[in-house]
């Protein structure tokens, strides 16, 4: 039998399966910030029964970017546009 639906634990973190959804760069954010795609992009692959989901690459800072349309944590505005995404 696959181990692949099997419970597996990363340190304290206990995942309901060994399914992961690696991070991608997507170039889709408006100086940084996360968009409405990011939402739509991220909630379906939230739904798609994998245990874990690993965001995208995010600069620290607009220097840190390696496409103007990178994903960014820089500011309080760049935490707030990320926000929604991350609850939902």
């Amino acid at each position: 039998m696959s181990q692949l639906f099997s419970p597996y634990a990363i340190g304290p973190l206990q995942l309901a399966n060994r399914i992961a959804i690696a991070p991608m760069c997507q170039y889709s954010a408006d100086e940084g910030r996360a968009t409405h795609w990011h939402m739509v992009h991220l909630g379906h692959l939230a739904l798609s029964g994998a245990a874990l989901l690993i965001l995208e690459a995010t600069a620290v800072s607009p220097e840190a970017r390696i496409s103007p349309h990178d994903l960014g944590l820089w500011s309080d505005e760049h935490e707030q546009a990320l926000l929604p995404v991350v609850q939902a």
